[in-house]
């Protein structure tokens, strides 16, 4: 994955699941999960552009991860709100369920952007500490309604 070219950059898209720099068994492993389903985005160009996941780790209603637009020319050009779109779509078609859910750093302001032109709101509940120590960043958990 030569789009995740420093450790922040992999931080915001992975947490703490993989440590920097990725390498090719990572992923490997990692697609090995069941509860996970991966979605490459390509360009009319046939190349990728975009990457998400939708996860249903046994919980009523799915919650996209690992969300990033690569390589870093593409981004903050809608491909985001386009990737999400699909996948959320996908989640109704699937799942349907009343509502999708999302993590984000707090300090991932491209990302909120994203999200918030997505249609998702910050939920009150579920902010947690990536690592668990004071200083650690603070995920926010983001929902958003597809049934009132």
């Amino acid at each position: 994955m030569t789009w995740v070219d420093n450790p922040e950059l992999l931080f915001q898209f992975a947490g703490l699941s993989w440590t920097f720099p990725l390498k090719r068994q990572d992923l490997v492993d990692y697609f090995e999960y069941s509860d996970r389903q991966s979605y490459m985005a390509i360009g009319e160009d046939g190349h990728p552009v975009g990457f998400g996941e939708i996860i249903n780790d046994s919980n009523p209603s799915p919650r996209l991860g690992r969300l990033l637009i690569g390589p870093g020319t593409n981004r903050g050009k809608g491909l985001g709100v386009q990737l999400i779109k699909l996948l959320v779509a996908e989640c109704e078609q699937v799942y349907n369920p009343d509502t999708v859910y999302l993590f984000v750093l707090e300090n991932n302001m491209a990302a909120l952007r994203c999200y918030f032109k997505s249609g998702f709101k910050v939920s009150r509940d579920g902010h947690i500490k990536i690592g668990g120590q004071p200083f650690s960043p603070t995920a926010l958990l983001m929902s958003l309604t597809l049934k009132p």
